[in-house]
């Protein structure tokens, strides 16, 4: 089973890969992605959070018409996309990289499985229980 996860964003407002790693150092759970333009990569993007190493798909686009409803989009016409697998830590990484993602950019989460949408004000929030959760499991 894969999981899909965005952040919704204005594309201007994409971090970049420097960024992210300055703010993942300083994250409550430090982590590092691999270097990688954000802009233009897809496939899978290896992220080591202390000695493990993991990681998650990843790619950046444009949001398709009618693909998201407009709660979505009201956010933004770009989507940060994640797809995990069935590794905990793999979906540990991704919730780390999108909520660094999420605070400079500024961007909204979506969750398409279930409808969830949250807006930006509550986007650290949210991902800072989901990861609080995962790491329960995680040894």
């Amino acid at each position: 089973m894969s999981v899909i996860q965005l952040l919704v964003m204005q594309p201007e407002k994409h971090p970049t890969h420097s960024q992210i790693s300055e703010a993942a150092r300083a994250e409550s759970i430090p982590y590092q992605p691999e270097n990688a333009n954000l802009s233009s990569h897809t496939g899978f993007l290896p992220v080591l959070i202390g000695e493990r190493k993991t990681g998650f798909e990843y790619y950046f686009a444009p949001v398709e018409d009618g693909q998201l409803p407009t709660e979505a989009t009201q956010f933004g016409s770009w989507q940060m996309v994640a797809r995990t697998g069935g590794d905990m830590a793999e979906m540990l990484a991704s919730l780390l990289f999108f909520r660094t993602a999420a605070k400079l950019s500024g961007a909204a989460y979506v969750y398409p499985d279930d409808g969830t949408i949250i807006a930006p004000s509550g986007v650290d929030g949210f991902l800072s229980d989901q990861i609080n959760q995962i790491g329960k499991f995680l040894k």
